[in-house]
C-alpha cells in the first residue's frame, strides 16, 4: 500500500476515536477495514481523485453521526448551557453596571414630557441657527 494511503487510514483511525464508546468497540475494526478497503478501490480506479471522495465521505459521515452524537451526549448538554447561560448574565450584569439605568420620578417625567410637548408642537426652527424657538 502506498504511504499516502497508509497516511489517509491512520488519520480515519484517529477519527474513529470521536465515534460513540459502544459503536466504535462493537463495529471500529469493521469499519477500519471496509474503509481501508474503499479508499484502495477507490485509489485503483480514480486515483487521487477516489481518496478524495473517499475521504469526503467518511468526513461526511464523522460530522452526521460522531459529532452529533458527542454534542447531544447529556455530559455535554448541560456544561455547555451551563457555561453560555453564565456568560450571558455576567455581561448582562458588567452592562448594567457600565451604564446604570437612570430611574426618573414622577416629577422628572412630567417635566420631560411637557418639555417634549412644548418642542413638537409649538416651535418654530431658526434656519440659521437651528435652534427651536416657543412661538
Amino acid at each position: 500500500m502506498p504511504p499516502v494511503l497508509r497516511y489517509v487510514t491512520a488519520s480515519y483511525r484517529a477519527t474513529l476515536r470521536l465515534y460513540p464508546a459502544g459503536l466504535r468497540l462493537a463495529y471500529g475494526k469493521e469499519m477500519e477495514e471496509v474503509f481501508e478497503q474503499l479508499l484502495f478501490a477507490d485509489w485503483k480506479r480514480r486515483g487521487v481523485r477516489g481518496i478524495a471522495a473517499t475521504g469526503g465521505r467518511a468526513f461526511y459521515e464523522l460530522l452526521a453521526v460522531a459529532i452529533p452524537e458527542r454534542i447531544f451526549n447529556e455530559r455535554i448538554i448541560a456544561p455547555g448551557l451551563s457555561v453560555v447561560i453564565s456568560t450571558g448574565v455576567l455581561l448582562s450584569l458588567v452592562a448594567v453596571m457600565m451604564h446604570p439605568p437612570r430611574i426618573l420620578t414622577v416629577q422628572e417625567r412630567l417635566i420631560r414630557k411637557n418639555e417634549q410637548h412644548k418642542t413638537s408642537t409649538h416651535c418654530v426652527r431658526d434656519s440659521v441657527r437651528g435652534v427651536c424657538k416657543p412661538v
